[in-house]
Order: C-alpha cells, then structure tokens, then sequence
C-alpha cells in the first residue's frame, strides 16, 4: 500500500536519513499544493510570461550598440530569475517524489 509523505509521522523513521526523506518528500508535496494554489499558480504563470517576454525583446535588442548590450543583459537577468523559480519548484517536486519512492523501498526491507 502506497502512503504519501503528508500522511506519515516523522517519529516512524528510525534514521537520519529516513528523516532527510520525510522531510524532502513533505517539501515536495507542499510545493505541488503551493503551485495548486491561486498564489502558487499566479507566480508560476508569471514567471513563464517573464521569460517569455524577455525571449521576445531579446530578438528585438542590437547587441552592436551600448544601449543594446545593456538591454540584453537586463532582459537575460530577467529570463533568468524567471527559469531559476520554475527550476526550483521542479527539482523540489522531483526530489520529493524520490524520497517518497526511497522511503517506500526502506519501508518494505
């Protein structure tokens, strides 16, 4: 029988390590119910829309003149914060599932 992390008390581990998956796999959960949210979803929706508009007036910058230059760094800094949210909430997601499976496989041993 499959328990997700949320549903399991921390003080059924007899490791650190099973506690280092609890946590992981909590923090997992929590990020899949933060983007589930109206808050979670307006953010993720505007970091996509930030990284898209910089995308777009990056085809529009000359990278041949001063004020160019310094469009395209600001407008690659602005893609880049945008990519680096929805990276971290990826990798939380992914790393909790994980630890969800390692704490599952430690649990049937």
């Amino acid at each position: 029988m499959s328990t997700r992390a949320e549903n399991v008390f921390p003080d059924m581990f007899e490791t650190e390590q099973e506690h280092v998956f609890f946590a992981e796999a909590k923090l997992g959960i929590d990020v899949e119910k933060f983007l589930k949210s109206d808050v979670g979803r307006l953010l993720h929706g505007r970091a996509r829309l930030e990284l898209e508009e910089a995308k777009t007036a990056l085809l529009e910058c000359n990278p041949n003149t001063l004020f160019g230059r310094r469009k395209i760094k600001k407008l690659q800094n602005q893609a880049q914060l945008a990519s680096w949210f929805m990276n971290w909430c990826t990798e939380a997601i992914t790393d909790g599932r994980n630890a969800e499976i390692q704490l599952q496989d430690n649990g049937s041993q």
